[in-house]
C-alpha cells in the first residue's frame, strides 16, 4: 500500500490546475488511509473473573458490570495473591505444615456488601451470595443478609436471585415464611425468562416437585 501511494504522488503533476487539484486531493487522501491502515486497532474484548462470567450468564438479557471503586476492590481481595491469607496447615495424612494461601473472603464480602449498599452494584451482590455461601449461609451472622441480596437479585430478573427466592418460599427455608403460592408464582416466572441460563434445569426439577407433591 505504501508503494502504490508513493508512486501515484510522484507522478509528473499534469499541466492544467484543476486535474492538479484533484490530483494533490487524491494523493492527501491515499496517504491518510495508508497512515490510518498501518496503525494496529486497540482490543475490545474485555477480560472479565470467574464470578463475573456467571453473574453475565445468570441473566436472561444482556447486562453490564459496574466497574465501581468498592466492587473492583472487592475482586481485588478475590482475585490478586498479594491480598490472600496465608497459613501454615497439616495436609490429611501428613504431619508436616504446609504454608496454604486463599483468598480473604470476610473481608472481599465486606467490600461487595458496601457496594451493593453505597454504589447499587448487582454483579456486587451476585458475588456476595457466593461468598456467604462459602463462609455459611444458614449462620445467624449471614442468613437474613443472604435472602436481602436474593431478593434484590430476584426483582431485578437476575436468574439465581428468582429461583432462590422462588425455592425459599416454596419450602419455608432460612427464616422465610412457608407460602408454597408466592414460591410457585416466582418459580413459574424463573422457568419462562430463564430458559436459556445455567439455572433452567434446577427451576424446572423443583417446579416438578412442587407438582408431584400437591
Amino acid at each position: 500500500m505504501k508503494r502504490i501511494v508513493q508512486n501515484y504522488c510522484q507522478q509528473k503533476a499534469p499541466k492544467n490546475s484543476f486535474f492538479f487539484c484533484v490530483r494533490v486531493f487524491a494523493c492527501l487522501f491515499l496517504c491518510s488511509y495508508a497512515l490510518l491502515a498501518q496503525t494496529p486497532s486497540k482490543p475490545t474484548t474485555k477480560h472479565y473473573y470467574p464470578y463475573e462470567e456467571q453473574y453475565l450468564a445468570s441473566s436472561p438479557r444482556k447486562v453490564l458490570i459496574k466497574d465501581t471503586p468498592l466492587y473492583r476492590k472487592g475482586l481485588e481481595m478475590l482475585y490478586v495473591q498479594s491480598n490472600f491469607k496465608h497459613e501454615m496447615l497439616t495436609p490429611p495424612g501428613k504431619k508436616k505444615k504446609v504454608k496454604v494461601s486463599y483468598p480473604d473472603y470476610q473481608k472481599a464480602l465486606g467490600y461487595f456488601l458496601q457496594s451493593v449498599e453505597k454504589e447499587n452494584n448487582l454483579a456486587g451482590a451476585f458475588i456476595a451470595t457466593f461468598l456467604i455461601e462459602i463462609l455459611g449461609k444458614n449462620s445467624p451472622k449471614y442468613q437474613g443478609v443472604y435472602f436481602d441480596l436474593i431478593q434484590k437479585l430476584s426483582k431485578n430478573n437476575n436468574c439465581k436471585g428468582l429461583f432462590l427466592d422462588g425455592y425459599y418460599f416454596l419450602n419455608g427455608f432460612g427464616g422465610v415464611i412457608k407460602d408454597e403460592r408466592a414460591g410457585r408464582s416466582k418459580l413459574k416466572k424463573a422457568y419462562h425468562l430463564c430458559a436459556f441460563t445455567p439455572y433452567s434445569d434446577s427451576i424446572i426439577r423443583v417446579l416438578m416437585q412442587a407438582k408431584a407433591e400437591k
